[in-house]
């Protein structure tokens, strides 16, 4: 498969696991706040707050997986998770629309938020 992927937020746990399955049938990229310790080659710095950087970032993608989040008891200040979950989900969303590109799904406790 040739298809172009955008991973955004996969430096993580789960990121990687899922990078590890996809990176040999896909030209496959992370756009990530913090580099990816096994995957800095593929790794653009980036952050779903940053609507410009998102337009920016998308450009060229078949396909986009978010994965950013933040879900971390400590998180401060605590305004990051509104930040970053909703108004960082919804940035990707509008930077999707603007390439024309479509969703497939979104996680529900999502829905509730955006």
């Amino acid at each position: 498969m040739n298809d172009n992927v955008l991973l955004i937020g996969a430096s993580g746990f789960v990121g990687t696991r899922l990078l590890e399955t996809a990176i040999a049938d896909f030209n496959i990229k992370n756009l990530d706040k913090q580099q990816s310790h096994f995957y800095p080659e593929i790794t653009q710095i980036g952050d779903v707050r940053d609507q410009q950087a998102l337009d920016q970032a998308l450009a060229g993608f078949d396909t986009v997986v978010l994965l950013a989040a933040e879900h971390r008891d400590d998180v401060s200040p605590t305004s990051l998770y509104y930040d970053v979950n909703v108004q960082g989900t919804r940035n990707v969303l509008a930077a999707m629309e603007k390439m024309a590109l479509k969703i497939s799904s979104l996680p529900v406790p999502l829905l509730f938020m955006v």
